[in-house]
């Protein structure tokens, strides 16, 4: 399973390294990083990233939240930092918001072409990728999953992945709460920001039953077979 990095002011940094595919090969560390926002970390802890030749940031949060949080890494000479919003807040929809397991179906569906750009981002980066969004659980669970799924690892795992979130975020939680949409009543809302194991199942059976591999949808959405490649090869 992945490894968790200790980054002061983050909670939820993980390598997606060490996972066991479905015949048998194992992901490489140090080529992908999912994790939650890093606005609150000293500019000093940047050179850990450095150390583990992670050079590619993809913010995959909406604008409002990058102005309000701005990334540390947008202006390092070191790093390529790229903002790929995953969705803004006006292509939120009620159904989508007050029920997690819709919500990740919408943005996999109507959130094609950022999820293309960011695993574009992710294949071309010249040495190894961060991608976060603010905690670390729905955006960037979402791009986990599939590039888990698409070099093999057992769904088991990658929901067994999806579900760590839980054991991190837990200094996070308050904030979440004080910033609870208004429209979204608080028993709701307890749901939205929990993490169960069913949405991320419930998400790759979509996956499984509408395109058949995550390479399909990969497909479908019009990622080039080069840059499908590329993540396999860098990553297995």
């Amino acid at each position: 399973m992945n490894q968790i990095h200790h980054v002061a002011g983050m909670h939820n940094l993980r390598d997606l390294g060490g996972f066991v595919t479905a015949t048998g090969a194992i992901t490489r560390s140090d080529v992908f990083w999912r994790g939650d926002a890093p606005h609150r970390i000293n500019p000093t802890e940047i050179d850990y990233f450095l150390a583990h030749q992670i050079t590619t940031v993809i913010d995959l949060r909406h604008n409002h939240e990058q102005l309000l949080a701005p990334n540390p890494f947008a202006q390092h000479t070191d790093v390529q930092y790229i903002a790929v919003p995953l969705f803004q807040v006006s292509q939120q929809t009620s159904s989508a918001m007050t029920s997690l397991d819709e919500f990740y179906i919408h943005l996999l569906e109507r959130s094609q072409e950022p999820i293309k750009q960011a695993i574009m981002h992710l294949a071309d980066a010249p040495q190894g990728a961060f991608f976060h969004c603010r905690v670390g659980k729905d955006r960037t669970g979402i791009i986990a999953a599939l590039l888990l799924d698409l070099v093999g690892v057992p769904h088991a795992d990658i929901i067994a992945d999806y579900v760590a979130t839980a054991d991190h975020i837990t200094p996070l939680l308050p904030e979440l709460r004080r910033d609870r949409p208004a429209h979204i009543d608080e028993a709701t809302y307890e749901q939205i920001i929990a993490v169960e194991a069913s949405s991320m199942a419930k998400l790759l059976q979509h996956i499984q039953g509408n395109y058949g591999s995550t390479m399909n949808y990969f497909t479908h959405i019009g990622l080039p077979a080069t840059q499908i490649n590329r993540i396999e090869q860098k990553f297995i």
